[in-house]
């Protein structure tokens, strides 16, 4: 009986491992809004990673794609570990060591898909599909509320989600699914994936997606040889987004723009009026420098900015009146500040160092690579953007995800073959 289970799961695996590994990539993404992010799928993925280093551990080492991945993850995880050094909870940081060995076994079990030039195709266009399906029941939600679904408190438009993860990960699937359209030749289409992504997207009312719409639009200029034409074209449309998302939900657009003003404000310090024009940031990135500051080599330890929020923050700000630890805010609203705050030099260093192999790779990469990895590149740049004020980084419902698309750069850089020796 043993042998047979044994024999069963080898022919399953063995003969459909990429395909699944491609379903659970897409499933992740998909199943977000229901799971809290993207730890259901990365777990299965995980499962399966482990299963296929066991069953074919010295053919998936060989493979450039895992090795790249495995100096990538320990660029990652070595800062995380070091961080143990200054951690004000040991506890978290032993969890966010464990859980981001999950994203390891997990990214083995992605890259045998997307080193597959047609599984990336069938990735790209599932996002399609996934973007249609959020946006237009955004857009519903938006209609009909509250008969339909009920929006946050604040008014945001969120979906089928009950927060803003939705705007966030629609900036990193909706490049690929805009460039899957584009390949397919349907430009009204991909246009109109853009402009109605975009919409949502601004309509949950985060300012700093603005910019990061302004990038989108930027994308399908430089995709399309940038002409005065289209320019016209491209601000039209991004002005369209504007109103209609003013007019659509315009209490809580009026409200950010209030906040926005609120920086001429005379009765308050200027450290607080900018801070409430920033909705809080500015506190979030102070506190951030002080730990850092505190603890510059290893940081205050990873996934412990909750817990040093308090010991760091300054007592006049906009979140004095938070007196339960479980309000106070996981994280500074920055990657980098988070990083340097969570992390240390240690893990700047890390992620520095992996902006400069991943730039290496790309430039020795041949066109055609560099341009199939575009999709994946151009949602990590939006991401990275410096003056990026929304996501976190070190988090087990965004940073699968992100993982996922730096893994189809890789996979789209590099075909799957057998070597000794890292080019």
């Amino acid at each position: 009986m043993h042998l047979s289970i044994k024999k069963f799961l080898s022919n399953l695996f063995n003969h459909d491992i990429k395909k699944w590994s491609l379903l659970l990539s897409i499933f992740m993404i998909f199943w977000s809004p229901f799971s809290g992010g993207a730890r259901s799928g990365m777990l299965i993925l995980a499962f399966l990673g482990i299963y296929k280093i066991i069953t074919a551990k010295q053919k998936v080492i060989n493979e450039i794609p895992i090795q790249r991945w495995m100096i990538i993850f320990l660029a990652l995880w070595i800062p995380l570990i070091f961080s143990l050094f200054n951690t004000i909870n040991t506890i978290n940081t032993l969890v966010a060591i464990s859980w981001f060995l999950l994203i390891f076994f997990s990214g083995v079990s992605i890259l045998q898909a997307l080193s597959i030039e047609k599984h990336r195709v069938k990735f790209s266009k599932s996002l399609v599909y996934i973007v249609f399906l959020w946006a237009h029941l955004s857009i519903i939600q938006l209609i009909f509320w509250p008969s339909f679904m009920p929006l946050s408190p604040e008014g945001r438009v969120s979906g089928l989600f009950y927060d803003l993860h939705q705007g966030i990960i629609l900036l990193l699937i909706t490049p690929a699914a805009y460039f899957s359209l584009r390949e397919a030749k349907k430009n009204i289409l991909s246009l109109y994936l853009l402009f109605i992504s975009s919409f949502v997207t601004i309509a949950s009312g985060s300012r700093i997606y603005l910019y990061m719409i302004l990038l989108s639009f930027l994308l399908h200029l430089v995709t399309n040889k940038i002409n005065i034409k289209k320019t016209l074209y491209a601000c039209i449309g991004l002005i369209a987004i504007t109103f209609l998302t003013y007019f659509s939900n315009n209490t809580l657009i009026e409200k950010k723009f209030n906040d926005s003003l609120s920086i001429f404000s005379i009765e308050d310090s200027k450290f607080n009026s900018l801070d409430k024009t920033l909705t809080g940031r500015l506190t979030l990135w102070d506190a951030g420098k002080s730990m850092f500051i505190s603890s510059p080599i290893s940081g205050v330890g990873a996934k412990n900015y909750r817990e040093a929020f308090p010991l760091f923050s300054k007592k006049d700000t906009l979140f004095k009146a938070f007196n339960d630890p479980k309000q106070f805010p996981s994280h500074s609203h920055n990657i980098y500040i988070q990083l340097l705050s969570e992390l240390g030099l240690v893990g700047g260093f890390g992620l520095i160092f992996i902006f400069i192999l991943s730039y290496r790779w790309y430039r020795n990469s041949d066109i055609t690579q560099r341009k199939n990895s575009w999709p994946f590149i151009f949602p990590l740049l939006i991401i990275f953007f410096p003056i990026n004020s929304t996501q976190p980084i070190l988090t087990p419902w965004l940073l699968p995800l992100i993982i996922l698309f730096y893994l189809g750069f890789l996979g789209s850089l590099t075909k799957v073959q057998k070597t000794n020796a890292l080019p």
